[in-house]
């Protein structure tokens, strides 16, 4: 669901309620997202390889991606994107996406997760899933059935125009009322078109927003060329972190013995940011990512 005209809080807000997303178009300006974008691509180039992962762009890819699979063929996500590019740092704080938080949280809100998403030619379709805190194969989740509640919101920017033909994110109208998805075993195949499902089409600078519940999956590129994105995530002051920490952090050490299993298991590992990175980051987006200092 676009929504156009003043763009105002209340109606992102309606939609988030009644259709679990929305498209804010914009978000970064139209005249200005195209050197973002070559800045972005440039950094993946400079680090040799979408950080963790190899991207294999010449080979064939295999007949399904494994749902929920960040390894996936011609899936290249670049965890803890900010510490390295900064770029779109001035935009995280529209105040439309802000203001949209602080009427679901009120004024302490912050920024759970960063990640830079480039789905190159020859992907096929993803698999139906919520994001965490919802996804049911997480080590750590809300186990299912879980409450209607918001608490966690995801968003996609984009940085390429997003098309049916190089596959748009899909998302499920509604489905953020459910009790569970997809992951949790729920009788839904996972790679399967299902009969209500809508493409999340926009263009490069606008911001697909929505309930992390919401069954979403990433659609097939059958395009030349790559679609470049990035996820950004928030919750409340009050929602624990700890998971998201990099391996070698106290907190993440001390979550991993509570709940008796290896740190490699337990998912996240968002990069922290240093001071100085910090420190350059405009004013508005500051209290966003405090908590990711160093």
């Amino acid at each position: 669901m676009t929504v156009k005209g003043e763009m105002m809080v209340e109606r992102i807000v309606q939609h988030l309620k009644l259709d679990g997303y929305c498209i804010i178009p914009e978000v970064i300006p139209y005249d200005k997202v195209g050197v973002i974008r070559d800045n972005l691509e440039a950094t993946a180039l400079e680090q040799g390889r979408l950080h963790g992962l190899d991207v294999k762009i010449a080979e064939q890819p295999p007949p399904h991606p494994i749902a929920g699979d960040p390894h996936t063929y011609g899936y290249g996500p670049t965890y803890g994107l900010l510490s390295v590019n900064q770029s779109f740092a001035p935009y995280l704080a529209d105040e439309r996406i802000v203001g949209t938080l602080k009427a679901f949280w009120g004024p302490y809100v912050r920024i759970t997760w960063i990640k830079g998403e480039l789905t190159t030619p020859g992907f096929q379709r993803g698999g139906w899933h919520a994001d965490q805190p919802f996804n049911q194969k997480g080590t750590l989740r809300v186990f299912a059935p879980y409450g209607d509640a918001v608490i966690h919101l995801s968003s996609v920017w984009m940085f390429s125009d997003f098309t049916e033909e190089n596959g748009g994110t899909l998302v499920v109208p509604g489905s953020h009322r459910a009790s569970n998805n997809p992951t949790g075993g729920n009788g839904i195949d996972a790679m399967s078109p299902y009969p209500t499902e809508k493409q999340a089409i926009g263009k490069a600078g606008d911001v697909l927003l929505f309930d992390s519940r919401t069954w979403h999956a990433a659609g097939a590129n059958t395009t030349d060329q790559p679609r470049l994105a990035i996820a950004v995530r928030y919750a409340p002051w009050w929602f624990n972190l700890d998971y998201l920490m990099p391996p070698d952090s106290p907190e993440k050490q001390r979550l991993a013995e509570e709940i008796g299993r290896p740190v490699e298991e337990i998912s996240g590992g968002e990069a922290t940011l240093t001071r100085d990175i910090f420190a350059a980051l405009p004013a508005p987006v500051k209290p966003l990512l405090r908590h990711w200092v160093r």
